[in-house]
């Protein structure tokens, strides 16, 4: 057995991941690594997806040339999605931001699985991030959040961080 690994991690369905042998089964990455879900009211950092996908795969994680030492979510492709595996809902939220920048027009959807939570367009900044917001649709519970965005063909953005207020 690994001693530098703990015994169990976290999952939704509650079950250890080290097997009777002493093995330690495949997990699915996760965000916040092995702490328990990450809770609403919290800000999460774009650039903390566990798993990204877009069109032509020109989404990246890199680093944010306004703060040292910190990374931003920068999208190239006109469509695309990234995913933050766990969420804990364990309170109703009110809105959910996005510190965002981009220079054209589009939209992203905020997914609570396949639950659609809310919806935030997208818009020239003229180079300055906004906090572009969201009113929301309620969840509870445990679920993976998902970012998906659909924005115009030569549009790209850059998303600094996630919130969900209470």
């Amino acid at each position: 057995m690994n001693p530098v690994l703990p015994r169990t991690h976290f999952v939704p369905d509650g079950e250890a991941h080290e097997m009777p042998d002493g093995t330690i089964r495949e997990t699915l990455p996760t965000t916040q690594g092995v702490e328990p879900p990450i809770r609403v009211g919290s800000l999460i950092a774009a650039a903390d997806a566990c798993r990204l996908a877009g069109n032509g795969s020109h989404t990246h994680i890199l680093p944010d040339t306004r703060c040292p030492g910190e990374e931003v979510l920068a999208i190239a492709s006109p469509e695309g999605w990234a995913a933050y595996r766990y969420v804990n809902f364990d309170q109703p939220i009110t809105e959910t931001v996005l510190e965002m920048e981009a220079n054209g027009f589009g939209e992203v959807k905020i997914w609570g699985d396949d639950e659609l939570i809310g919806e935030i367009p997208v818009r020239p900044t003229n180079g300055e991030r906004w906090k572009m917001k969201s009113t929301v649709r309620s969840v509870s519970g445990i679920h993976t959040l998902y970012l998906e965005w659909k924005l115009d063909e030569e549009c790209t953005a850059i998303i600094k961080r996630i919130s969900m207020l209470l």
